[in-house]
């Protein structure tokens, strides 16, 4: 795990990897935005040892919208693959490589656990809790990782907190975690 690139602080990766492992089979594991593999590693381990609940994986591999724009794109789908692979993961990742509004489009799944890690702007990530939180079953967890930044202090602060929707929102780290408790 130390091998792979990214942000993920110890207690955030115990906390995926507990949440993870917590999941049923009732519904599935979605993380918006990848990376390099850290946080789906963390997620693919925790439900392996739990009850094998399928990690979905959307990310389109190609940096962020700031890489983009300056042209310096950061293709990061091999290494991914390599990363999962030498974790001996791979099986329990479903990779969707496009963005997250074209994966939403196809998708009908219900969510036990959703973790938002895409890219940071508010529109962004309010896009992703919009698309993505309809899915997640009731008394299950959604999780915004970089709640320190603009774009995911404010959509955490405008959804979770003072809703009915939502209980025992609580931090670990740079993560806000809550439990959808109303549709």
């Amino acid at each position: 795990m130390n091998q792979i690139e990214g942000w993920l602080k110890e207690e955030e990766i115990i906390e995926l990897y507990r949440l993870a492992k917590l999941c049923t089979g009732g519904g599935v594991i979605v993380e918006i935005g990848a990376w390099r593999s850290r946080s789906t590693f963390c997620l693919a381990k925790g439900s392996e040892e739990g009850k094998g609940v399928k990690v979905y994986s959307i990310n389109h591999h190609k940096g962020s919208t700031l890489d983009i724009e300056k042209r310096e794109g950061v293709f990061t789908y091999e290494e991914f693959i390599d990363n999962i692979r030498t974790a001996r993961v791979h099986k329990m990742v479903v990779l969707i490589v496009m963005t997250s509004r074209l994966a939403n489009q196809h998708w009908n799944a219900p969510i036990e656990l959703l973790f938002i890690d895409g890219e940071h702007m508010y529109e962004d990530v309010n896009l992703d809790y919009r698309l993505w939180e309809p899915y997640i079953l009731r008394n299950k967890t959604i999780i915004f990782h970089d709640n320190w930044m603009d774009g995911p202090k404010r959509v955490i602060s405008e959804n979770l907190f003072g809703s009915e929707r939502f209980r025992n929102i609580r931090t670990v780290g740079n993560m806000t975690i809550a439990n959808k408790v109303m549709y």
